[in-house]
This record gives structure tokens, C-alpha cells and sequence, in this order.
């Protein structure tokens, strides 16, 4: 079993106009939202096809752009199911065998992936990306790091390096 763990930062703006009416299973998705997250970190990630030479550092903007997502971020981080079932949904529309809130098991146990990416033939094949949307009231680096310890727990079980207790 592969065990690799990565804490990936994705801006706002690049999700903010694929992620309107959160609350809706189905929509349509414009193709230049959809271009633009495909040239996300993250997407490189995710589809295998990061390459280090291409990686840019986050960097926070101001534009008329960056507000509107600054805004509208703060009204889904109490929608972590939904913001994952679009995220999941977009990587379908880039051609991606995505799903969400997926359950997998291996032979030390189950871990519930908030998105699952399963990208055969490429090694690992199976990427699990777990969600971490914090209110902008709630970045205190003590509660990420409490959240990341939390999951990495969960995933080192789940891969058998970790006894359960």
C-alpha cells in the first residue's frame, strides 16, 4: 500500500465560480472555471501530472476577483459535504473518475474519503483528498494542525502503520 500525504492550499477564486449554488447536485459548469482549475496545483496532483518545475506558491492578490471569493468562502465552510461533492464533480467534468464521501476498506480498516480519485492506469491509482474548509474566524494554526493530526491518524490506520487504540 502507497501512503503519501501532502497538504495542498488551493485559492479561493479558483473554486468560488465553479462552486455557485453549492447546494445543487447538478449544474452547469462554465468551461473556462474548469480551465482555470485545471491549472491548479492541486489538479496536477491529483491527475498525476504534477511536475515540480511548474509549481508556484499561493500568493493572496487583491483584485475584484479575490474579494468576491474571500466573501463568498466564509458562507460554505459550514458546507464541507457539498463543497466536496462539486470539487468531486468538477473533476469529472475534466475527465476524472471522481466520487464523494466514498468508504474504503483495506485489511487494517475504513477510512471515508471526502473525495476519491481513482486514476488508472497512473500509480497510486486510488488519491484520496480530504477536505479542510475552516471559517476565517477559525485559522488559528493550533486548530488546523489539531485537524491535520486528526485525519493523518485516521489515514496511518487506515494503511496499517498505526495500531488502533
Amino acid at each position: 500500500m502507497y501512503f503519501d500525504v501532502r497538504l495542498v492550499p488551493i485559492a479561493a477564486a479558483d473554486l468560488h465560480p465553479l462552486c455557485r449554488d453549492i447546494d445543487k447536485a447538478e449544474v452547469e459548469l462554465g468551461t473556462s472555471y474548469l480551465a482555470q482549475l485545471k491549472t491548479t496545483h492541486l489538479y496536477s496532483i491529483v491527475s498525476g501530472n504534477w511536475a515540480p518545475e511548474n509549481y508556484a506558491p499561493l500568493r493572496e492578490r487583491e483584485s475584484k476577483r479575490a474579494t468576491e471569493a474571500r466573501d463568498w468562502y466564509g458562507t460554505v465552510t459550514t458546507k464541507p459535504t457539498q463543497l466536496g461533492r462539486r470539487i468531486a464533480l468538477c473533476f469529472q467534468k475534466l475527465g476524472l473518475s471522481a466520487s464523494h464521501e466514498q468508504t474504503i476498506s483495506s485489511v487494517h480498516g475504513k477510512v471515508r474519503a471526502d473525495i476519491l480519485v481513482d486514476r488508472t492506469p497512473i500509480a497510486p491509482s486510488n488519491v484520496i483528498l480530504e477536505m479542510k474548509a475552516f471559517s476565517p474566524e477559525n485559522t488559528m494554526p493550533s486548530t488546523i494542525a489539531a485537524q491535520v493530526q486528526t485525519t493523518l491518524k485516521r489515514h496511518a490506520q487506515f494503511a496499517g502503520f498505526l495500531q488502533r487504540q
